[in-house]
């Protein structure tokens, strides 16, 4: 993934590692309702997967989570950077490194979602959703939401 940073964004691992960065962090427009709602789908458990990048990381992500995430039990999150390891029928991640390498341990099995950005135009053939765009984050977790549903009432139905 770092040979895929512009050169002008070089810096950005630099930030990334600072403390506070991650504690300063607001959620994507629409995350939060989104989850919210999946979260009462009875068929669904939440899993939030997350990898840290500094020593301090896994600490702010976890005040991160029990701060804007205060609705989801508490063991709903991992810390690590294998999510592909993590057994799960759909999978939301924007990371090109994370679409391949759900699709080499997982093969076509889970449903694969993604956020329009730039950087992860390459692997929009391993991806079943492409939702909305960087710019409109609201709209991407609501078809998130959509399709998600969609695809249970279409296993439900069989």
């Amino acid at each position: 993934f770092v040979g895929a940073i512009k050169p002008e964004c070089k810096d950005i691992h630099k930030y990334i590692r600072e403390p506070g960065f991650f504690a300063g962090l607001k959620p994507l427009d629409g995350a939060l309702e989104t989850l919210e709602k999946l979260r009462k789908i009875k068929e669904l458990d939440i899993v939030i997967c997350t990898a840290v990048s500094s020593p301090h990381g896994a600490a702010e992500k976890l005040a991160w989570h029990k701060k804007n995430l205060g609705f989801l039990d508490k063991r709903s999150l991992f810390i690590g950077k294998r999510k592909e390891l993590i057994a799960a029928k759909f999978y939301i991640d924007d990371s090109p490194e994370n679409h391949k390498a759900i699709r080499n341990h997982n093969g076509g099995m889970p449903y694969l979602l993604t956020i329009l950005y730039p950087y992860n135009e390459e692997t929009s053939d391993l991806v079943d959703v492409r939702a909305g765009s960087w710019r409109e984050t609201r709209r991407a977790w609501e078809e998130f939401h959509q399709h998600i549903v969609e695809y249970l009432d279409d296993v439900n139905s069989i």
